[in-house]
């Protein structure tokens, strides 16, 4: 299953900081998929609100690589999307799961 979105992707890339270090910043952020990783299921892709979030690269702290290294825990980013999409943790799993088992 491939959901792409690059209309949301731009409006992470835009949004101006990160959401971990919460640093400002004028570059791009990078949209990370923490939940449901772009290579699981042979390479799909969820471009989902519920499954992105805009992390700083090199320029700043770094926060997406630190993620990507095992520094920052996927349970932590989903505590930061929860609170931004006012749902619960346990929502946002039920409906990524039920859009990939779609």
């Amino acid at each position: 299953m491939q959901i792409i979105d690059e209309p949301l992707l731009d409006r992470f890339r835009k949004q101006g900081f990160c959401e971990w270090c919460r640093q400002r910043t004028r570059q791009r952020i990078e949209p990370h998929h923490y939940f449901i990783r772009r290579g699981m299921g042979g390479g799909s892709r969820l471009d989902h609100p519920y499954n992105l979030i805009g992390l700083c690269g090199p320029a700043l702290n770094n926060c997406h690589n630190l993620v990507h290294d095992g520094h920052i825990l996927k349970i932590d980013l989903l505590l930061i999307v929860a609170d931004r999409e006012q749902v619960s943790q346990d929502q946002i799993k039920e409906t990524l799961w039920a859009i990939l088992r779609t």
